[in-house]
């Protein structure tokens, strides 16, 4: 698999400019990884466990 190159832009529903993903803190990193790796194991079909 072809590793993929480019900048990414990201912006809140609240904000009105988009910002550079390279220089977004490590904790506003890490919550938006978070929000796109669940929305996309939702789309796929996977199911939250819940853990004990």
């Amino acid at each position: 698999m072809k590793k993929i190159t480019g900048i990414l832009f990201v912006r809140e529903e609240s904000e009105t400019e988009y910002r550079r993903w390279d220089t977004l803190t490590k904790e506003e990193a890490e919550r938006i990884s978070n929000f796109i790796n669940q929305e996309a194991a939702i789309a796929s079909g996977f199911r939250k466990v819940a853990t004990a």
